[in-house]
């Protein structure tokens, strides 16, 4: 009997996301380790001081955090709210990754939202860079498989690909 795990053997791409059956598997695994509620805020936390901490200019998009040290953002409450909430919408992406349609239009929210602040698609090229580096950091080497790095590759790809068809959509 045991405890083996049923993973779906699908590599059918979905045409509007590119993710396989087997691809959001790995995704909802992977992200299901990391955000419990009980460690939501610190993981959050702690994608915000490794994203600061590889590229400090993105600090800067953060006016009201722009000239705190990486290591008293911690202290900061509008920051956690900020962490956690980004958490959440990640958490968003997840829920909707059988949905492809609305998947969209959740990143293309996203999109509009950064763009107005200045933010620009190497600053997502950038995000999905460290993205598995965090995981990693987060979950070990035992437990972020190819099968993982592959599919969240795969959805922050389609994450950037959306960011670039909407941007020059809205002129940017």
């Amino acid at each position: 009997m045991g405890n083996k795990e049923c993973v779906p053997q699908d590599t059918t791409p979905d045409s509007t996301t590119g993710l396989s059956a087997k691809d959001r598997y790995w995704i909802q695994k992977s992200w299901a380790e990391i955000s419990p509620p009980s460690e939501i805020t610190d993981n959050g936390v702690e994608f915000f001081i490794q994203l600061f901490t590889k590229f400090p200019h993105m600090k800067n998009y953060f006016s009201k955090i722009k000239d705190v040290e990486v290591d008293k953002l911690k202290q900061s409450a509008l920051f956690r709210a900020h962490a956690v909430g980004v958490m959440h919408y990640i958490n968003s992406y997840v829920d909707c990754l059988d949905d492809g349609e609305t998947l969209v239009e959740l990143v293309k929210k996203l999109v509009e939202s950064h763009i107005g602040r200045g933010i620009t698609l190497k600053d997502f090229e950038d995000l999905k860079s460290m993205f598995i580096p965090y995981l990693y950091s987060l979950l070990g080497k035992k437990h972020v498989t190819p099968e993982i790095e592959e599919a969240w590759g795969k959805l922050l790809g389609a994450q950037n690909a959306i960011f670039e068809d909407r941007a020059k959509a809205l002129g940017k």
